[in-house]
């Protein structure tokens, strides 16, 4: 019910966002939705699945090992593409040194949310919380739906549906750490045992996640 609720809600605001924003503001949000899947895929992200196959200590550990990984590797990915962006069609949204700078940060966090959401999500299926990632998603919703429309009124110097987006996605990111049962992080025991184990756990997994996620 909650999932279903927050998908109207997704789909009423995309509606409203289309109709009251500028094709500029919606072309800056598409370049960001064009390129975020791909750093996704470039982060392995499939390997979040690793979560579901594990026992409840282990899923919590690889969970924070993955959200370290994935971090990292966007970080690397974006200051690869610092180099390469006035080469790609992506330039159009920068007049500045200083504007390349604030769209790449944005677009970290854009990213970030995207990770976070994934592994959250998989860590509440093995934890079977189906009703918390449901919550998660509504809260998620009616956060974007209201900062949406309350930005379109206020003098941003920034993208009025990035920030809106991103900023919904702080409030769960807060929310989630908020909910998540506190014997989760009782159950952490992130060692260096646990770090040879998930390496040895990505190398056995590597080629069959690869094939299953073409």
């Amino acid at each position: 019910a909650y999932t279903s609720l927050s998908s109207l809600i997704n789909f009423i605001n995309i509606i409203i966002i289309a109709s009251i924003y500028s094709k500029q503001d919606l072309a800056y949000w598409g370049s960001f939705i064009v390129i975020t899947p791909i750093i996704l895929v470039l982060n392995l992200s499939f390997f979040s699945e690793l979560i579901l196959v594990e026992n409840k200590k282990r899923s919590l550990n690889f969970f924070i090992i993955l959200l370290v990984i994935n971090i990292f590797l966007t970080l690397i990915y974006l200051v690869i593409f610092y180099f390469f962006i006035d080469y790609t069609n992506y330039k159009v949204f920068i007049n500045s040194e200083l504007e390349k700078i604030n769209y790449l940060i944005l677009l970290f966090f854009f990213i970030f949310s995207f990770i976070f959401k994934n592994l959250y999500s998989h860590l509440m299926l093995r934890f079977k919380k189906i009703k918390k990632i449901g919550l998660a998603n509504l809260v998620r919703a009616c956060s974007f739906f209201s900062l949406s429309l309350i930005f379109y009124y206020i003098q941003l110097g920034i993208n009025k549906i990035i920030i809106s987006f991103i900023l919904s996605e702080l409030i769960i990111f807060f929310y989630s750490l908020l909910i998540i049962d506190k014997k989760f992080y009782s159950i952490s025991n992130l060692n260096f045992n646990n770090l040879n184990y998930f390496i040895l756990k990505t190398k056995n997994y590597i080629g069959w996640g690869i094939f299953a996620n073409l």
